[in-house]
């Protein structure tokens, strides 16, 4: 990339970070798939847990509380929470640095 700040690189420049504003918003779209697929299946398992027929004491054992979620205030603590906002940072700037250049 610093090689590529040079002023008679600007054009190279700006294509590369084009492309990685690209491949970022693709990553976006992978962990927005990831945490769907995530609830979909906590979902399905406790369904599941409802269905068959076990004692109690062995559906709350099954029963497993997560430090995060993916729907509810307990978001924050999770990486994929985290990870999807350090993308969409990046995906900014490389959009930004393409679209106006260096200094913008």
């Amino acid at each position: 990339m610093a090689y590529l700040a040079r002023p008679g690189n600007e054009i190279l420049l700006r294509a590369v970070t084009g492309g990685l504003a690209v491949f970022g918003i693709l990553c976006l779209k992978l962990v927005w798939n990831l945490g769907n697929y995530h609830n979909t299946t906590i979902q399905r398992y406790e369904k599941f847990l409802d269905e068959i027929p076990l004692d109690i004491q062995v559906k709350s054992a099954l029963r497993t509380d997560l430090p995060f979620a993916l729907m509810s205030d307990k978001i924050w603590f999770s990486a994929t929470c985290w990870f999807f906002v350090f993308i969409v940072v990046l995906t900014l700037g490389f959009a930004m640095t393409a679209v106006f250049g260096l200094w913008w």
